[in-house]
C-alpha cells in the first residue's frame, strides 16, 4: 500500500490523497451521512465504513485479495428467493 498525491492542475483533484493497493487507486472521504467511504480513482463509490481506518483497511484488503486472485476464497453470494408467499 502506497500513498501519494498527484499533480493534474484541478484543485480539487490536485488536494486527494490518493492510496495504492492491489494496483488501483483510491482515496477516502467522509460522506454526508457521516460514513467514511473510499472511492475508485475513476469515481465510482467503493466501499462503506463507520471508521476511516476500516475503510481503508477494508478496501486495501479487497484490492489485494482482488489483485492476487484469492477474493473468493474470502466471500461468497448467498441468493435467497426474497418474494412474499401466500395472500396478504
Amino acid at each position: 500500500m502506497t500513498q501519494n498525491t498527484e499533480m493534474t492542475g484541478h484543485p480539487e483533484i490536485d488536494e486527494i490523497d490518493f492510496i495504492e493497493a492491489g494496483g488501483k487507486r483510491f482515496y477516502i472521504e467522509k460522506s454526508r451521512g457521516g460514513l467514511y467511504k473510499s472511492v475508485m480513482e475513476d469515481g465510482a463509490n467503493f466501499l462503506f465504513a463507520l471508521t476511516e481506518d476500516a475503510v481503508r483497511d477494508m478496501t486495501v484488503w479487497h484490492l489485494e485479495c482482488e489483485a492476487d486472485g484469492t477474493l473468493e476464497k474470502h466471500s461468497r453470494v448467498v441468493l435467497r428467493d426474497s418474494t412474499v408467499g401466500g395472500k396478504l
